[in-house]
């Protein structure tokens, strides 16, 4: 879980007057490489909000990938993960488990 904007916000104006990492990392609960990421994010974005990495996977057709098989039995793995771009990770763990 994402710690607060009120937390992040705390933290890093205790950085700014205090300039010990270590000290602040203590008073707050987090560790020096989570501050110095928060000072990083407000540089780089001008904000201390989460951000969201990734997206969300998408679900394999296992349906689809059997029919395709057994109508493509001599179907090359990269000319299946053609047809089945997305989930490409997905698919060679269905198939080789």
């Amino acid at each position: 879980m994402a710690y607060s904007i009120d937390l992040r916000e705390k933290a890093l104006n205790c950085y700014k007057q205090s300039n010990n990492a270590s000290k602040v990392a203590k008073t707050y609960g987090i560790s020096r490489n989570t501050l110095y990421l928060w000072i990083k994010l407000e540089e780089q974005t001008g904000s201390l909000k989460h951000q969201v990495k990734g997206q969300n996977a998408t679900k394999l057709d296992t349906q689809a990938l059997k029919q395709y098989i057994e109508q493509n039995p001599d179907a090359y793995l990269y000319e299946r993960a053609e047809i089945f771009e997305p989930v490409f990770t997905k698919m060679i763990k269905y198939l080789y488990d």
